[in-house]
C-alpha cells in the first residue's frame, strides 16, 4: 500500500494543514474533522484508490517517488479557464446592475430578456464553482440561498440587491480559488513497489508438481494468500501463513514436523542453518501473534518483523527440486 512520506513535505502551519485537509475532505478523499488550530482525519476508500492509481483523481496530486522538485500545480487543480470565466461573469453582473429600471411604486426591476440572462448566469456559475471548489461547497450553497431569497421581486425577476450579493459572492470565490492556486501541491510519495512475498516462479514450480504423489493445492493456495496479505500489509496474517506453510510441508521431506526437517534433513549446511533460523524466529513471532492476550498498550508489527521471504523461498525451492520429475522444468531454483 502506498504510504505518505512526511519527509518529502516542507513543514506547514496549522492553518494550511487544516485547509488542505478540508479541501480533500470536500472531495471525499479524506474523512476530515476540522477543529480549532488544525484538524484530524483518515483517508477514505476513494482516497486509497486515488493514491494507488485505481481511481481517477478529482484534483491534481503529484506522486513523487524520486524526490524531484514538485510542480506548481495547485492542490485543488489548475482552474485558470474557469477562473477567467467567473471573472468575466462578474463584469457581466456589473453591466447588468446598470440595466435595472426604476418603478415609482415597486422599486427596481429587469426586463424579461435580462431576467433570463441572469438565470442563465446562475446556472453557469454553479457549474463553474462545482468544478473549482467541489460540488455543494459553501459558495454554491450561499449562491442558491441568495438567488432564492432575492428573486420574486417586481415582475418576478431578481432584485438589485440579489445581483449585487451574487457579484460579491463571486468575488469571494475568486479570492478563494486564487489562494488555493498559490498553495503548494500536496504530495503523496508512494513506497517503492515491493516484490511479492512468494516469487510467482515458485508458485509456478509448485503447480508443475501437481498430479504426482502429493496434492499441492493447499500449499499453492497458502502461497497465494500470503502474497495478498503481504501486498496489503496484513502483517499478522503474513506471520501466521508462513507458519502454516512450514507446518504443512514436512511430509514432502519424509518428516513429521518442521523441527525434524531442521534437525534431520540431509540437505546442505547452509540450508539447515537457514531452516533453523526460519523455525526459531518465525515460530516465536507467530506464537506471540496467536497467543498473546490484550494489553494496555500495543505496538503493531511491521513488514520487517515478518519478513522471512528469503528463507521461505529457499524452502520452496527445495520442495520443488526434490519432488519434481527429472527433466521437467520447475522454474529457477
Amino acid at each position: 500500500m502506498s504510504q505518505f512520506d512526511g519527509d518529502d513535505i516542507e513543514p506547514m502551519d496549522e492553518q494550511t494543514y487544516n485547509r488542505i485537509g478540508s479541501q480533500l475532505g470536500e472531495l471525499g478523499l479524506l474523512d476530515w474533522k476540522s477543529m480549532y488550530g488544525g484538524g484530524y482525519g483518515r483517508i477514505t476508500a476513494l482516497g486509497v484508490d486515488v493514491v494507488e492509481g485505481d481511481a481517477p483523481s478529482p484534483i491534481s496530486i503529484t506522486l513523487n517517488s524520486n524526490n524531484t522538485t514538485s510542480s506548481n500545480t495547485p492542490i485543488s487543480g489548475s482552474h485558470d479557464v474557469q477562473l477567467k470565466e467567473i471573472k468575466d461573469i462578474i463584469q457581466h453582473l456589473l453591466g447588468l446592475k446598470t440595466r435595472f429600471h426604476k418603478s415609482t411604486s415597486s422599486g427596481y426591476f429587469l426586463n424579461t430578456e435580462d431576467q433570463a440572462a441572469f438565470g442563465s448566469i446562475v446556472v453557469e456559475v454553479k457549474t463553474l464553482l462545482d468544478e473549482t471548489l467541489a460540488e455543494n461547497s459553501d459558495f454554491v450553497r450561499q449562491l442558491i440561498t441568495t438567488v432564492n431569497n432575492g428573486s420574486g421581486g417586481f415582475m418576478g425577476g431578481p432584485s438589485l440587491a440579489c445581483v449585487s450579493e451574487v457579484e460579491q459572492l463571486l468575488r469571494g470565490a475568486v479570492r478563494t480559488i486564487e489562494r488555493r492556486q498559490q498553495a503548494k501541491p500536496l504530495e503523496f510519495a508512494p513506497a517503492a513497489t515491493k516484490p511479492p512475498y512468494v516469487d510467482p516462479a515458485r508458485i509456478a514450480g509448485l503447480q508443475s508438481l501437481q498430479g504426482q504423489a502429493w496434492d499441492y493445492t493447499k500449499l499453492i493456495q497458502l502461497c497465494g494468500e500470503l502474497n495478498i496479505a503481504s501486498k496489503h500489509d496484513c502483517h499478522y496474517a503474513v506471520a501466521m501463513l508462513v507458519r502454516a506453510i512450514t507446518d504443512h510441508v514436512p511430509p514432502l521431506f519424509k518428516m513429521a514436523s518442521f523441527k525434524q526437517v531442521v534437525a534431520n534433513y540431509g540437505g546442505s549446511k547452509s540450508f539447515k542453518d537457514t531452516m533453523a533460523h526460519l523455525d526459531s524466529g518465525l515460530r516465536k513471532i507467530a506464537d506471540s501473534f496467536l497467543h498473546e492476550q490484550i494489553r494496555q498498550r500495543e505496538i503493531m508489527p511491521n513488514a520487517i518483523q515478518v519478513n522471512f521471504s528469503q528463507y521461505l523461498d529457499l524452502l520452496l525451492a527445495e520442495v520443488i527440486r526434490t519432488n519434481g520429475i527429472p527433466g521437467t522444468p520447475t522454474g529457477s531454483v
